[in-house]
């Protein structure tokens, strides 16, 4: 987890949420920074919170999701709304690089 200060003065730590894979190719492993995260959306196609690989698997093979887009790989959730859902403030960072940019969305922990 990564803290800094905000402009107000206030503490405000984050942890990222990256397409990246931090287990080598076929495996969508975790440790503390960095998580390989599937993007969700709802029955409208609203944004709802990103998942795992092992829960949007869990929720294609249980058919309450199907495949909404393959790159970046996003699911769409057959049974649920962004109104009885409970989402969490994320904040996109972007790294500008040489060759290559990169985003990540980051999810704000207070």
């Amino acid at each position: 987890m990564e803290t800094g200060t905000s402009g107000s003065g206030t503490e405000v730590g984050v942890v990222m949420l990256s397409p990246t894979v931090t287990g080598g190719p076929g495996r969508g492993k975790c440790n503390e920074r960095i998580c390989s995260m599937v993007f969700v959306l709802d029955t409208h196609k609203k944004p709802l919170m990103p998942c795992t690989p092992r829960r949007a698997r869990l929720l294609l093979k249980q058919k309450r999701a199907v495949v909404h887009r393959l790159s970046p790989f996003t699911i769409r959730l057959k049974d649920r709304e962004v109104a009885t859902c409970t989402l969490q403030p994320v904040v996109l960072k972007i790294d500008p690089g040489s060759r290559i940019s990169g985003m990540a969305l980051a999810r704000v922990v207070a």
